[in-house]
């Protein structure tokens, strides 16, 4: 059964390091939308319509995947300056308590985003903006993230509870 756990453990942590490393390019693309944005607003004054609309999918998916990662080396913000003057034990009792209000959290939240995306992927959404680019594949994010993040999650609560800490 350790094996089995350890395997879990492995493969979550795998999965969310790679995944955000992947994803953490969606930056650089970001920058090279932005500054081809801004070349041709006040170089050539011939701006684009889709630029800012192209930011806000490729940052939304690299806020949504790198989650996990950025949970993985525990990388949220935190309340250090409490938490860091309780006992192991205190400390231990109140991240299973964070981690089963998160994980109670996080199934709901997947639960809704796979809805949300399964409808635009029935009715072939597109944006009502001036491009008008095609929603459904860029929604599908939201699902993979909290996925992903919910993976991690339990990868961490699982840590916790056999008596360490959530960083391997």
């Amino acid at each position: 059964m350790n094996s089995i756990i350890e395997r879990f453990l492995n493969v979550s942590d795998s999965i969310s390091r790679w995944s955000g490393k992947i994803i953490s390019f969606g930056i650089i693309l970001n920058c090279i939308v932005v500054g081809y944005d801004v070349f041709l607003r006040y170089v050539l004054n011939t701006p684009i319509y889709w630029g800012l609309e192209l930011n806000l999918f490729i940052f939304g998916a690299y806020l949504m995947i790198g989650a996990a990662y950025t949970l993985l080396d525990r990388e949220f913000v935190s309340m250090d300056a409490v938490y860091s003057r309780l006992s192991l034990k205190k400390r231990m009792v109140l991240d299973i308590f964070g981690y089963v209000v998160i994980l109670t959290f996080l199934v709901f939240f997947l639960w809704q985003t796979i809805r949300f995306t399964a409808e635009s992927w029935k009715v072939w959404e597109i944006s009502d903006s001036m491009w008008g680019p095609i929603l459904y594949p860029i929604k599908t994010f939201m699902p993979i993230g909290v996925f992903l993040i919910t993976l991690q999650a339990i990868a961490n609560f699982i840590r916790i509870v056999k008596g360490g800490s959530a960083n391997k």
